[in-house]
């Protein structure tokens, strides 16, 4: 079994319809698919324009999630600690 397969049956069993997640470097959008498909809402970081359209192709047939263009370590201008324990 590969990092990512263990990483992903390890998620499966913390996240369910109810949960809020972040993914802080959504890249081409592979984790934030993942995680649209098992939570209630998704929040995504990137700094690269480039990994937001990426990422907005991927997640064509899904709406529960938001991609934010910026760094992670602005999370605290975007998400409240309410708005992710909700």
């Amino acid at each position: 079994m590969n990092n990512t397969t263990y990483v992903q049956l390890y998620a499966k069993s913390l996240i369910d319809k109810d949960s809020i997640c972040v993914d802080m470097t959504m890249g081409n959008g592979n984790d934030t698919l993942f995680l649209c498909r098992l939570s209630k809402k998704v929040y995504a970081f990137d700094i690269s324009k480039k990994a937001i359209e990426n990422t907005k192709k991927r997640l064509k047939d899904y709406d529960n999630y938001e991609l934010i263009h910026d760094s992670h370590s602005n999370i605290d201008k975007y998400i409240g600690y309410f708005q992710l324990n909700s």
